[in-house]
């Protein structure tokens, strides 16, 4: 069993720990949003085919030490997948989860200071 905690945000990062092991992972936020908005599609068409998806189905079916693997390999991917399948719902998973803010470049402004 893994237990995933948040413990710290930046402007473009999340980090979490893995209580029993005091393992720290670090992730953009940016790939954490894609995860959730892959987990949200795996959810709606658990059949999809494309990568993702499947990683998702073999994730239900991996023992522990096959999750822990996949923790190694895919961190933004089982992060995502442990928070949701612990979540008291999917839709209080969703709220919390499902609209992470990244900041963006300055746009305009940092492009024209590159480009002078």
């Amino acid at each position: 069993m893994f237990y995933i905690e948040q413990i710290g945000e930046t402007k473009n990062m999340l980090d979490f720990i893995e209580i029993l092991t005091g393992e720290k992972i670090c992730l953009m936020k940016s790939d954490f949003r894609k995860a959730v908005e892959k987990l949200k599609e795996w959810q709606e068409n658990p059949t999809a085919d494309n990568f993702t998806c499947r990683l998702f189905c073999l994730i239900c079916k991996a023992d522990f030490n096959n999750k822990k693997k996949f923790l190694k390999g895919f961190p933004d991917i089982m992060i995502v997948y442990l928070l949701w399948y612990y979540s008291k719902s999917q839709e209080s998973f969703f709220d919390k989860w499902g609209n992470i803010q990244i900041q963006e470049p300055a746009g305009d402004d940092y492009e024209k200071q590159n480009v002078e």
